[in-house]
């Protein structure tokens, strides 16, 4: 990760950031990140985390609202816009 770099689990919630990169092995994974629109440069928001382990998250991708679990978020790196 670069230095300024998240992951998507660890972002604070209703804090816009841009996605910076996706950092898996898991081709399928990555595939249905970008498919939900987890791009580089795209915007996204964090607007819930679940109870118990923080997960599911829902996040705003955009415009779409998706939730997703924690390996994925894990995957997705973001920093400040």
């Amino acid at each position: 990760m670069m230095n300024n770099t998240h992951r998507l689990d660890s972002w604070p919630r209703s804090r816009p950031a841009r996605v910076t990169g996706l950092q898996t092995e898991d081709q399928d994974l990555l595939e249905g990140l970008q498919e939900q629109g987890f791009l580089v440069g795209a915007v996204v928001e964090v607007l819930e985390k679940g109870m118990f382990g923080g997960t599911p998250i829902s996040v705003r991708v955009g415009r779409a609202i998706v939730a997703v679990r924690a390996r994925e978020a894990q995957a997705v790196e973001v920093g400040e816009l």
